[in-house]
């Protein structure tokens, strides 16, 4: 995507013009260039008077033009100002890229909208994701006739100009900008992965692509652990996990020291299920399609920290991402099973379909090793997320009030709605096993967004932790009116803004 910041009094050329307006704001004006320009005065003061166009929020009206330099006007609808919020704002901008996309464009120009709250930092931040995931189109799998047929409907918006920036914001936006544009690749990448069905995205597509990246980078290094190696060194529940699957599992750590390794990193661990039935307990088959995602928290994790690295941030980052099938066969692992973890601890497998949560204590305890500053992990981890916040928040879970401080502060720079529950030590008890150290799942115990995270947390203790349960976020099942079902980049830029708290603590 091209960025071009228009001066104030430059001539308008473009393809689309795209005009944002507040619902309680007087008749909308032409930006300074264009408000000598009668006729287009006079029209956009008619539908407005005639109330065809109010501003209203998710309103939006394109208007075809005999115009020589201006081909079309888009006025979209902000609603009114003190119910403006940056979320409404970010999806509004995103509802009305989506709506252009499916015109013959190939550039617009936007009016940036005015604020009584207008931050420049995060208005360009917002506006730049938002056109980024209203654009996404996953083709991959058309066939060149059907692909084409789908290309003549959505077209692809390559440059957007940006028209009524202050002076002095000029700056900051420019910085913004080429920002998004490092992270943006990643975000898209990340959807791609979720996208692909489990019979191309495999634990050793995730390895690649990985080393792929690391490939680019210099700045990154990559360790993939195949199945013979998670064995002997001691990571018995992704083994046990992986052993029955016909994709054999993969244990990927990436890492980017850019302040030096004698100071603690932060380490991000990815719950890495590349499709998931349940295994023994096999899951209803309705919607079993979606758990292709179920891969989504270690793409997450390797992107962000290929996007870090491409930032080149003063931080030090590891990637864990812990990758498998949980699939029923021979060798499958079975309800009533006991593993032992790679620190040593052992749990008792009471649902085979709680499988996140058992490869994940693996990771977590490795994380030990590297005496981090503080450990996050994402997971689409329990269905019980959902029935929590839908697909509009993200729980979290943590036993680190300082780290669970610093993910809301990310959440809130990215626009990322998070709800901390609490870590009680009921929930704790609940997890407790007469066979092993812990179980899997609790029977009848309820709260098992926060019981699934007491079993983390058993795990990585003492190390501050905090967890995402990203089941909810982690894709649509339908379209929005600001972008398109299915996978979405939950996590990406949010861990990007985790990184950027990082400060360096020497190892002890």
């Amino acid at each position: 995507m091209k960025w071009t910041l228009l001066p104030n009094n430059a001539a308008v050329s473009t393809e689309a013009l795209i005009l944002p307006f507040y619902e309680d704001a007087a008749a909308p004006k032409l930006p300074s260039p264009l408000q000598k320009e009668k006729a287009l005065v006079d029209m956009i003061e008619l539908v407005w008077h005639r109330k065809e166009f109010s501003g209203k929020a998710k309103q939006m009206m394109i208007i075809p033009l005999n115009h020589p330099t201006i081909h079309r006007l888009m006025l979209v609808g902000l609603g009114t100002t003190k119910d403006q919020n940056d979320r409404t704002l970010m999806q509004l901008i995103g509802s009305a890229f989506k709506a252009i996309s499916s015109k013959p464009i190939d550039e617009c120009t936007v009016l940036i909208p005015s604020s009584p709250k207008r931050n420049s930092v995060t208005l360009a931040t917002l506006l730049g994701i938002a056109v980024h995931r209203a654009l996404y189109h996953f083709k991959r799998y058309k066939s060149k006739d059907e692909k084409k047929e789908k290309d003549e409907k959505e077209h692809h918006v390559s440059e957007v100009k940006l028209l009524g920036l202050e002076t002095r914001e000029r700056t900051a936006w420019e910085r913004t900008l080429r920002e998004i544009e490092t992270i943006a690749p990643l975000l898209t990448q990340q959807r791609d992965w979720g996208n692909i069905p489990s019979n191309e995205c495999t634990p050793d597509f995730m390895a690649a692509q990985a080393k792929a990246m690391a490939k680019t980078n210099p700045r990154l290094t990559v360790t993939v652990m195949d199945k013979a190696e998670i064995k002997k060194s001691g990571m018995g529940a992704l083994y046990g996990v992986g052993r029955g699957a016909g994709e054999h599992p993969r244990f990927i750590i990436m890492e980017y020291w850019g302040k030096g390794k004698s100071f603690k990193p932060f380490v991000f661990v990815g719950k890495g299920i590349t499709f998931d039935t349940g295994g023994i307990s096999l899951k209803p088959s309705e919607k079993m399609h979606e758990m292709k995602f179920d891969m989504l928290g270690a793409a997450a994790v390797l992107n962000a920290t290929a996007a870090i690295a491409a930032m080149k941030l003063p931080v030090n980052i590891v990637a864990l991402a812990p990758c498998t099938e949980n699939v029923p066969g021979g060798e499958s692992y079975k309800p009533g099973d006991v593993l032992k973890a790679y620190n040593g601890k052992t749990m008792e497998i009471l649902n085979t379909d709680a499988e996140g949560r058992v490869i994940l204590a693996d990771a977590l305890s490795w994380a030990h090793q590297y005496t981090p500053s503080a450990v996050v992990d994402l997971a689409t981890l329990t269905g019980a997320a959902l029935v929590v916040l839908g697909n509009e928040g993200t729980p979290i879970v943590s036993n680190a009030p300082a780290v669970a401080t610093m993910v809301k502060k990310a959440a809130a720079l990215t626009n990322d709605r998070v709800l901390e529950l609490p870590l009680w030590d009921e929930f704790k008890e609940a997890i407790k096993s007469e066979v092993a150290d812990v179980k899997n799942i609790t029977d009848g115990f309820g709260g098992s967004v926060i019981t699934a995270a007491a079993f983390l947390e058993f795990f990585v203790r003492p190390l501050p932790w905090v967890h995402l349960d990203i089941a909810g976020t982690g894709w649509y099942t339908q379209p929005k009116a600001w972008t398109v079902a299915g996978a979405t980049d939950i996590g990406v830029h949010l861990l990007v803004e985790v990184a950027k708290q990082w400060k360096p603590v020497k190892k002890v």
